[in-house]
């Protein structure tokens, strides 16, 4: 951990590095997959030096909250699907929510609808803002099951994996759909088997159980591909063929015996 330290960088302006959003959702699955391993590991290695470090209470707080979040939102989850289910089971009077409390909880589902519809809403392709938050919903909802798995192994001592995200993209079959979504599919059908026998019925878990059946029908949207997507493919390989050709080597000079002051010399573009 490193405190009060300066460290001079030299960036060169012409390597411009991206991430491209996981090419599909069996990749995104590896990615949370890596990320929860990895905060979780993180969390237990150096909590207490963060704890007893120099930082002021709200760079401590700062660093807390980026990397505790991802694995402690799932298990808030479960928490939450837990206790829901023992006050059904228990018949308590706490589940008679008012108008008022169940328009929040409306409003609290729908709320990531709100900034695409003021910044999407008058284009031509405001259509598919709906469709596109059902499923994100289902996608991030149905990865749940493995995120609290995850989380669970890493807390009894499982080494966290570095699983490279693959890169390209291929067809999809059926049966390795229902492989990478079994998770899913059994998380939903035991919540639907115990919000029946609490509540006799499943509305309270209904949109956790649709979400988590939908995850076979999100692997294989994969298997689509627009127009407009291979032209905007085609046109990422060019830019990486002209920037690639483009960058120059970078030479940093440090002579301390011939000079008082450290210069670093920085080839320039013609």
């Amino acid at each position: 951990m490193l405190k009060n330290v300066v460290m001079i960088l030299c960036m060169p302006p012409n390597i411009i590095c991206k991430e491209e959003f996981p090419t599909d959702y069996i990749a995104l699955k590896k990615r949370q997959c890596k990320w929860t391993q990895g905060n979780v590991e993180y969390m237990k290695k150096y909590s207490k030096n963060i704890k007893n470090s120099g930082m002021s209470w709200y760079e401590k707080l700062d660093i807390k909250l980026s990397h505790y979040s991802l694995p402690i939102v799932p298990m808030l989850s479960l928490l939450i699907i837990i206790s829901t289910l023992s006050l059904g089971f228990l018949n308590s009077k706490a589940l008679n929510y008012s108008i008022i409390i169940f328009g929040l909880s409306i409003l609290f589902l729908l709320s990531p609808l709100l900034p695409n519809i003021f910044v999407y809403g008058k284009s031509k392709q405001a259509h598919l803002i709906v469709p596109y938050y059902i499923l994100s919903m289902a996608t991030y909802t149905s990865l749940t099951p493995m995120m609290i798995k995850t989380v669970t192994l890493a807390v009894f001592g499982k080494k966290a994996k570095f699983i490279v995200t693959p890169k390209t993209k291929n067809k999809i079959s059926l049966s390795r759909a229902l492989k990478f979504s079994i998770d899913s599919l059994c998380f939903a059908l035991i919540i639907g088997v115990a919000t029946y026998f609490s509540f006799k019925n499943i509305l309270p878990s209904l949109i956790i159980i649709i979400c988590c059946s939908l995850s076979p029908f999100v692997i294989l949207l994969a298997n689509i591909t627009t127009k407009k997507h291979n032209k905007i493919k085609t046109q990422k390989k060019l830019n990486n063929i002209v920037n690639f050709n483009s960058v120059e080597p970078i030479f940093v000079v440090k002579n301390n015996l011939q000079q008082e002051d450290e210069k670093i010399i920085v080839s320039k573009n013609n």
